[in-house]
């Protein structure tokens, strides 16, 4: 970016007007990977309808799933080891890093809203009083998760700065796609459990 190589010459003021105005800019890249992660499901939605049911039902009979079932079991454990760890580790990665990660997410995450389409499906169109307070409720903790996050962030990306390491501002506003497209999915992993647990 044209306007980093000025950073050097920044006030601290500035650089903290600098860091809200590409954390506010990376909203575009949340969005997208939002968006591939809704086109996944829709395009798997159909091959992935009973593969939940046939996980929940291996597992109640204390039986191994069949391969693929272990392999999306992996898989979502995985999601959820990357959704904790990637905004934790990739600050010190490249940018590229950076933009893969967040492909990666959205890749899984899709594939996950896909095998949970039809007990989401169902829920809300069963229980949509307890779905849309779920809802409500889930909005809300995205919105504290994501406000805490941004400025654990900034105070972070500050110390980077204040330690020279002027590279960083360069990753902020992918940086700070994955960190927000992490709490999202964070939320969202938390709603496809309940609805499993309640009945």
């Amino acid at each position: 970016m044209k306007k980093n190589k000025k950073v050097d010459n920044k006030t601290s003021k500035e650089i903290k007007i600098f860091i809200t105005e590409e954390i506010l800019a990376s909203r575009i890249w949340v969005f997208s990977g939002i968006t591939i992660s809704i086109l996944l499901c829709m395009l798997l939605k159909s091959y992935m309808i009973f593969e939940l049911d046939n996980i929940i039902y291996a597992i109640r009979k204390l039986e191994l799933p069949d391969v693929k079932g272990i392999f999306l079991i992996l898989l979502f454990v995985l999601e959820i080891l990357f959704l904790f760890t990637l905004p934790i580790t990739l600050l010190n990665k490249q940018k590229k890093n950076i933009k893969s990660a967040l492909t990666v997410l959205s890749l899984i995450m899709g594939l996950i809203l896909a095998i949970f389409y039809s007990k989401l499906l169902f829920f809300f169109t069963h229980k949509t009083v307890v779905a849309g307070i779920m809802i409500l409720l889930a909005l809300i903790l995205a919105v504290l998760l994501i406000k805490k996050d941004i400025k654990d962030m900034q105070t972070r990306i500050l110390k980077k700065v204040e330690e020279n390491d002027t590279k960083i501002l360069e990753k902020i506003r992918f940086f700070s796609a994955v960190m927000l497209y992490s709490d999202i999915g964070k939320v969202v992993i938390l709603y496809c459990l309940l609805i499993l647990i309640i009945k």
